[in-house]
């Protein structure tokens, strides 16, 4: 008789478990279709956007491997009581792109290292990848002749110029260029006790300055991230990777967050004098654990304090 109640109050409990691990499970998938609800594999989304956008809170999005050319923002996902999950399927294997490959240059008559190509999209950065380097925008052709490493965009033309870093010729390099617009790779605008786990953005840049956004604290607010939590509260980025973006992943707190086993490199913005590669701002009770960061201009892994209680722990 114990045993077989002792089995029923497991059952009971096993049951109880996993119907409250999330409230629903949304999917994107490459080959899905945002015309789909997005409740199973074969009825997928297309885009994470679109996932993200049916998340209510307590539900958890799972992403197929591939990679998707995308900018995705939300506000106000979450809430205090249940945890909200946007996820890799397989951690590691789903890429946010805001860049495409360069197309090939050719040298420009009468400059010894400016180098053209023609390109008809508006250009927010250039990223020199074998060096990890972003080259920096400039106002006009020729300042790139005598500083290596910049580029300039003619919108009338359709030209993209650029110099190299070490003055040889692009076909010495690989490029890609930054050209969708938006705050970064996965922007959460006052996240609540969402976690986002296993993904990874690049490509995400700015040629100016972004708007500031009201209530904002720094020059970060400006730039695009590969992940950028903006007054988000008991929230989680775990497993990302974030590189070749203005700034890597960014949480701007309203306490008890964590960022953790994550990696980011080559993120830079001439925009952005608190970009970087892992950053906390205005830290209230939050974690950075377990985190590699590098060549990411002059930043690597930082916190900055502000208001009355800026308890923070940086470890492993």
């Amino acid at each position: 008789m114990k045993a077989a109640i002792s089995a029923f109050v497991f059952m009971f409990l096993m049951f109880s478990l996993s119907g409250s691990a999330y409230a629903a499970e949304y999917f994107v998938s490459i080959e899905g279709s945002d015309q789909h609800d997005g409740r199973s594999w074969d009825a997928a989304f297309a885009t994470v956007q679109q996932g993200v956008n049916a998340l209510d809170a307590g539900d958890a999005l799972t992403i197929a491997p591939g990679e998707y050319r995308e900018s995705v923002e939300r506000e106000d996902l979450g809430n205090d009581e249940e945890q909200t999950i946007i996820r890799a399927q397989i951690p590691g294997t789903v890429l946010l792109r805001g860049d495409v490959p360069a197309p090939a240059f050719e040298p420009v008559d009468g400059y010894r290292f400016v180098y053209r190509a023609a390109f008809d999209r508006e250009v927010q950065a250039v990223n020199e990848r074998d060096t990890l380097r972003i080259l920096e925008s400039v106002p006009d052709i020729s300042e790139l002749e005598f500083a290596p490493g910049g580029f300039h965009y003619d919108p009338q033309e359709g030209m993209l110029y650029i110099s190299t870093t070490d003055l040889q010729p692009p076909a010495e390099h690989e490029y890609t260029l930054s050209v969708i617009e938006g705050r970064g790779g996965i922007f959460l605008k006052n996240a609540r006790n969402v976690v986002v786990d296993g993904l990874a953005a690049t490509g995400f840049h700015s040629s100016t300055s972004l708007p500031r956004m009201r209530g904002g604290s720094s020059s970060s607010d400006g730039i695009p991230h590969g992940f950028f939590l903006w007054r988000s509260e008991n929230s989680v980025v775990r497993n990302c990777t974030a590189f070749f973006n203005a700034g890597g992943i960014t949480v701007l707190s309203a306490g008890h967050n964590t960022i953790e086993d994550c990696t980011a490199f080559a993120n830079y913005s001439q925009h952005g004098g608190s970009a970087g590669n892992i950053v906390v701002m205005s830290v209230h009770h939050d974690t950075i654990r377990n985190c590699h960061a590098y060549r990411g201009g002059n930043h690597g892994i930082r916190m900055y304090g502000a208001g009355e209680d800026p308890v923070a722990l940086i470890e492993g």
